[in-house]
């Protein structure tokens, strides 16, 4: 998988041009805020990056039937498709795509595609996907120069963006 910061890397002309996305399709949940704002963000700034968005497909969170979107995304033949999917659904989205035949590179928002549910509910089809995770952040500075040692001394672990963003 993958591993950038956030959205932007993800379009990023340098990750785009070492993906060699050049066609997309979406298919997002509606019906949770982050998720179809960043379907929406990818779905305005392709083009301008040179990305064709061949098909824009929506469903609402707790869907579980996904043929009728996935044969529209598999007749426009794109190089990627691109999931804003929580785990569940995300798993399902990949199981039926793959019976239906779809052959595109993946990209799976919110790093669904990294938690061992959907590896098991996939039976390993998740492989090979890619996804914008915000990893480690040791040695970067955030705002606030003591947000990596409050959270290691809080957390015995070492942060990612997001729990920095909340020091």
């Amino acid at each position: 998988a993958l591993l950038a910061v956030g959205l932007g890397a993800l379009l990023s002309p340098r990750i785009l041009s070492v993906l060699g996305m050049t066609s997309i399709a979406q298919l997002y949940d509606q019906t949770q805020n982050s998720q179809a704002a960043e379907a929406q963000a990818i779905h305005d700034q392709a083009p301008s990056l040179g990305i064709q968005v061949l098909d824009y497909e929506a469903y609402n969170g707790g869907d579980t039937d996904f043929p009728p979107q996935l044969t529209k995304i598999k007749a426009s033949n794109p190089d990627w498709l691109i999931i804003d999917a929580a785990a569940p659904e995300a798993a399902t989205i990949v199981n039926q795509g793959s019976q239906l035949g779809i052959s595109s590179k993946i990209y799976v928002s919110e790093a669904a595609n990294l938690f061992p549910s959907v590896w098991d509910a996939t039976q390993g089809k998740i492989k090979g996907t890619y996804t914008a995770t915000p990893g480690v952040v040791s040695g970067v500075t955030p705002q606030d120069p003591d947000a990596v040692s409050l959270f290691k001394a809080k957390n015995n672990a070492e942060p990612n963006i997001y729990g920095t963003w909340g020091w």
